[in-house]
């Protein structure tokens, strides 16, 4: 027999404070766990391959070795895009020039030791950021385990000439700095990601979406000016572009995108995740974007958008290496699951009632 009494659970499980889901009622707590399984069975019966990126690792690598040779970034580019079979066209595509300009004048191991150096200290600055989100020793491991798990691509050498693999540390140290109070350090950060790799401006985006939505109007115009300088970066980009095309240069091709689901197993294999069935880590990744909702922050909305920003891109097939934007914390929201589901099951589990009764004196 139920205790019509019944009181949720207090105590959070990984977690020092309630999620958002603690203040549901019954009806809305059901919708959403019903929405939750629901995905998750969708994505598992469904779940599509990763995007094959082979071809543009062989790309970014040839072209770095290239440059180590001598010549100008745009000759030796299109010759290498060309010897691949790949499309110069449209130029929004075209490789940007400032990492493989970087990497071809430095000794690969220096390269590989700066990525590690890079990926170590966004672990700490994430680590600082949540130390007083996560709940005693529990919690800090779990978080630092999935940390880690995120940072993978940062000690793989064949990586360093991935553009979306500096990016996406630029990136999630951007979030991790980012402070009502100093957003500029965290603007840096992002305009030197999508300098990295254009597809980053997704974040600048993200980020001044969310400024102008919580009242910061100097925060928003600072994220505004650092797409305006991109814009105007990409513009000497593709004047550079255009004098090393050809009439014969392919166009890409118009195909249809992988489907949503490829999107959740591409992010997946730029994690530590890989080392699980392809559904099992799309799941992953499901569950650790659903999980950025449970945290009373604004951080976990810019970090949630970014995530979906980049999952929505990512259907469409472009780019390959796309998914290495936000591995580094990409399964970070899974510490917010066990206290979520918690909450939710708590909540559509609730038998209380409340009896209102008036008296006519």
């Amino acid at each position: 027999m139920r205790d019509p009494l019944r009181r949720r659970p207090s105590r959070p499980l990984l977690l020092a404070a309630p999620t958002r889901a603690a203040t549901l009622s019954r009806p809305p707590a059901r919708w959403w766990l019903a929405l939750i399984v629901l995905a998750t069975v969708l994505l598992l019966a469904m779940a599509a391959s990763p995007i094959d990126a082979g071809p543009v690792l062989a790309r970014d690598t040839g072209l770095v070795e290239r440059l180590r040779h001598g010549g100008g970034f745009y000759p030796i580019a299109a010759d290498t895009l060309r010897s691949g079979g790949e499309s110069l066209r449209p130029a929004l595509g075209f490789p940007l020039p400032a990492l493989p300009v970087i990497i071809a004048a430095l000794p690969p191991i220096m390269v590989v030791a700066m990525m590690i150096l890079l990926a170590a200290v966004v672990a700490m600055a994430w680590q600082a950021r949540m130390v007083a989100v996560c709940d005693g020793a529990a919690g800090q491991v779990v978080l630092l385990v999935l940390l880690i798990a995120g940072l993978v691509p940062a000690g793989q050498p064949d990586l360093t000439a991935v553009p979306e693999t500096w990016a996406g540390l630029l990136i999630a140290l951007s979030l991790a700095r980012r402070h009502p109070r100093r957003w500029m350090e965290a603007v840096g950060f992002g305009l030197a990601a999508a300098l990295t790799a254009g597809v980053a401006a997704l974040y600048l985006v993200v980020m001044a979406a969310c400024a102008w939505r919580e009242g910061y109007g100097k925060e928003a115009a600072g994220w505004s000016g650092a797409l305006l300088v991109l814009v105007v970066v990409l513009g000497f980009h593709l004047h550079g572009v255009a004098g090393v095309l050809h009439p014969l240069d392919m166009a890409a091709a118009m195909t249809n995108g992988p489907g949503w689901s490829a999107g959740f197993a591409t992010v997946a294999t730029t994690t530590a995740a890989l080392l699980l069935p392809v559904s099992a880590g799309a799941v992953m990744v499901l569950l650790a974007t659903i999980g950025w909702t449970a945290w009373r922050d604004p951080l976990a909305i810019r970090a949630g958008g970014t995530m979906l920003a980049v999952l929505l891109v990512l259907a469409t097939g472009v780019p390959a290496m796309g998914g290495l934007l936000v591995a580094p914390v990409a399964l970070v929201g899974l510490v917010f699951i066990p206290d979520l589901l918690r909450d939710l099951l708590a909540g559509a589990l609730d038998n209380r009632r409340i009896t209102v009764r008036r008296s006519v004196r």
